[in-house]
């Protein structure tokens, strides 16, 4: 079975797994997926009718993200251990359609660069054209230094919104600045501020200086926040707040 087969019987198909891995290619890695009717019920509601896809910079959260949404906790447990499986990217399907792949693409295998290191950014814009998101979530490794920050800010423009189709229904692009349990342990209030300013003004600089995507995005929401995932925590509410904001945000600009 294909990519692309998989995500087809995902989408016609909900069983009983929460979420799904499934393999891009033989030597490509794996992408999570989830459905709005599997997740918590205090996410499906917000994100019900709505395609979100998950993005960032290898290990920096992406599936215990989404596996945080559909177990509670953002783990896998097998074997009585906590498993944390790195994936290139996630999606979290809200919406029950035909994806556009044609039946030539269908049965064909994805040549993977062999530079690519399995992050699957090669291969972003193509899954853009063919889900059309509501909402994109940007993982940031809040690890970094402010300058490889902005840089990594700038590639959500690069990788993400130059893409040319798939973009036209998208209401928000929410930015998750992860790992503040090692680069914030203490949660000072100061540090956090700083860490989202850092952010928000890397992406305002590239957007205001770019009339591409002031035209384009002039409706779009976005947002700045801060999440942990350590999985030997007992709460995140951080990053369940995270996502919430999210979700009450794509609810607000349908009713609009």
């Amino acid at each position: 079975m294909t990519f692309w087969d998989s995500i087809r019987q995902f989408i016609k198909k909900t069983d009983d797994n929460l979420v799904k891995f499934i393999n891009f290619s033989e030597s490509a890695s794996k992408i999570i997926v989830a459905s709005t009717t599997t997740i918590l019920k205090e996410f499906s509601s917000m994100f019900a009718d709505n395609n979100v896809l998950v993005f960032g910079d290898k290990q920096s959260g992406k599936t215990a993200l989404i596996l945080l949404m559909a177990n509670n906790h953002p783990y896998e447990i097998i074997d009585n251990k906590k498993i944390i499986n790195p994936t290139a990217m996630g999606v979290i399907i809200g919406k029950k359609y035909d994806l556009k792949v044609s039946e030539q693409d269908q049965g064909k295998k994805i040549t993977i660069p062999k530079d690519v290191g399995g992050e699957f950014r090669f291969e972003w814009k193509r899954m853009i054209k063919e889900f059309n998101p509501e909402g994109i979530i940007y993982m940031l490794d809040g690890r970094k230094e402010k300058e490889d920050l902005l840089s990594s800010v700038k590639e959500i423009f690069d990788d993400v919104l130059s893409s040319e189709e798939g973009l036209d229904n998208l209401k928000a692009l929410h930015i998750f600045v992860n790992f503040e349990d090692i680069w914030n342990p203490d949660s000072n209030m100061i540090i956090k501020t700083k860490k989202i300013s850092q952010v928000s003004d890397g992406f305002i600089e590239n957007f205001s200086t770019n009339q591409y995507y002031m035209k384009k995005f002039t409706k779009l929401d976005f947002k700045v926040s801060i999440t942990q995932l350590y999985p030997e925590k007992k709460h995140w509410n951080e990053s369940k707040k995270a996502l919430k904001e999210l979700g009450i945000a794509l609810k607000n600009k349908a009713n609009n």
